[in-house]
């Protein structure tokens, strides 16, 4: 029996983006250290985990600085066991006070996340594993679905400098993801999916929480998007991204600096 291909919601939206990341990440393995901001989710999201997990059974939130200590030792965790990957502008800043200024962000989106999300939420999964197999198609779905509520709610935490903007939630890819995935394991419909975003602004720290809805027509395409994913991939079809596009700059891409598709005349006037 042919093994079958594994899709998860991050190598999906690698491929979206840029099918030459996806080529370097998953194809070839060559796997580049995160960026500062992707070690700034991980410690928010270990923090959010810790406790929720616990809050289950105990119906109790951790005290906040044992939910923030969390945070920030996964954050220094992955910093010394992976590195980090930083842009001409980080780097000419200096290490020690991007990471330091991330670090602290972790503090206080962590801060955020217990005093004020965490209270009004009671979990009954938290980072659930839901996989779906699809023979015929020749390829099987493997998801981590960040969290669900008493309400059946599907909810997809994220952190940011900024807040998203008004009707992003009904276009959440991950959202979409989690949403057929639980339809699929559960036969039955999440009451309702909320992108929730601990937001570290200039002017102080906010909790957006955007609702949204899911329908079986909503699911038809996606899976029809998925379908399409998988046929570039195992036609070895890599399209690469558009210039233009902002995650294609040494800022948000590992692989910018040896990319094939960018010439060194090229990179010498974007990081001038």
């Amino acid at each position: 029996m042919t093994e079958l291909l594994v899709h998860r919601q991050s190598s999906i939206l690698t491929y979206v983006r840029c099918g030459e990341q996806y080529r370097r990440r998953y194809v070839e393995g060559d796997v580049r250290p995160p960026g500062v901001r992707m070690l700034r989710g991980t410690g928010v999201h270990a923090g959010a985990k810790h406790n929720f997990r616990q809050k289950i059974e105990s119906h109790e939130d951790l005290k906040g600085d044992d939910i923030i200590d969390f945070s920030i030792a996964t954050f220094d965790d992955r910093l010394k066991n992976e590195g980090v990957s930083l842009a001409p502008d980080e780097k000419s800043r200096g290490e020690g006070i991007v990471v330091g200024e991330e670090r602290d962000r972790v503090h206080r989106l962590s801060t955020l996340y217990a005093d004020d999300f965490a209270p009004v939420i009671q979990p009954v999964s938290v980072e659930q594993t839901i996989e779906a197999e699809f023979p015929s198609k020749g390829f099987k779905l493997h998801g981590t679905l960040d969290l669900k509520d008493t309400r059946e709610i599907v909810i997809d935490l994220k952190s940011s400098v900024r807040k998203r903007s008004k009707g992003d939630q009904h276009k959440d890819f991950q959202l979409t993801m989690y949403s057929a995935l639980v339809f699929t394991l559960e036969k039955k419909m999440p009451a309702g999916a909320e992108l929730v975003v601990l937001v570290d602004k200039k002017s102080g720290a906010e909790v957006q929480i955007l609702p949204t809805t899911r329908t079986v027509q909503d699911f038809a395409a996606w899976f029809r998007y998925i379908e399409a994913v998988h046929n570039g991939i195992t036609k070895g079809v890599f399209p690469p991204a558009n210039k233009a596009d902002w995650w294609c700059s040494p800022k948000w891409c590992g692989y910018w600096f040896d990319c094939q598709f960018w010439s060194d005349s090229e990179r010498s006037r974007v990081t001038a």
